[in-house]
C-alpha cells in the first residue's frame, strides 16, 4: 500500500509542477477573461479529486501493474520478451503473462523487494527480500501465472522487481 501511496503523490507533483509551469505565465486580471486558465490551482485540486474518486469506484487504487522486458542492467542475457505482472493490493490476486520465450521451457516468478544498503546495488543481492510466486504455464503459446497471494505477508515488502528466471533458479543466479 506504501507504493500505492507514493505513486498518487508523484502523480499530483507531476500534475502540481504542470500546473506550476503554465501557471507562471502573467494575466491581467483586469480583463474579464472567460478562455480556461491551464494551471489553475482549483481546477487542478478538482480534476485531481475527480480522478481519485473515479480510480476507488473502478478499483484501480488498488491495482498495480508492472511491463516486464529486457533490461542490459538487470537481464543475465538478451530477449526479446515482454510481459505484464498484476497485482490487486487488496485481495492478493497476482498474476502475470509473458510472450516471447520459449513456451516448452519452464519459468519461475519472483518478487523482490531491494533492500539499500552500503555496496548495495539494485540488482537482486542476497540481503534482498525475493519471494518466488509460482510458475508460468503455458496457454495457447503465451506463458501466464495466476496465483493467491496473502496480503498480510507483504506488508512490509516494498515490490521493486519482478523477476522471471529459468525454473530452477533464483533471481541471485
Amino acid at each position: 500500500m506504501r507504493g500505492l501511496f507514493s505513486k498518487l503523490c508523484l502523480i499530483f507533483v507531476a500534475f502540481s509542477l504542470f500546473g506550476l509551469f503554465f501557471g507562471l505565465r502573467s494575466y491581467d486580471d483586469s480583463v474579464n477573461d472567460k478562455r480556461p486558465i491551464i494551471g489553475n490551482a482549483k481546477k487542478l485540486k478538482s480534476t485531481y479529486e475527480n480522478w481519485k474518486a473515479s480510480a476507488t469506484k473502478n478499483g484501480a487504487n488498488s491495482k498495480m501493474t508492472l511491463h516486464l522486458g529486457y533490461d542490459k542492467a538487470l537481464s543475465y542475457k538478451f530477449t526479446n520478451a515482454t510481459g505484464e505482472a498484476s497485482l490487486d493490493l487488496i485481495r492478493g490476486a497476482f498474476s502475470v503473462q509473458v510472450s516471447g520465450l520459449n513456451d516448452k521451457e519452464n519459468y519461475d516468478v519472483w518478487l523482490i523487494d531491494n533492500i539499500e544498503g552500503p555496496k548495495k546495488s539494485v540488482k537482486p543481492e542476497k540481503g534482498d527480500l525475493i519471494v518466488r510466486i509460482g510458475t508460468l504455464k503455458n496457454e495457447n503459446g503465451s506463458l501466464k501465472l495466476y496465483n493467491q497471494i496473502d496480503p498480510d505477508k507483504f506488508i512490509n515488502f516494498k515490490l521493486d522487481l519482478v523477476a522471471v528466471t529459468p525454473a530452477g533458479k533464483e533471481p541471485l543466479d
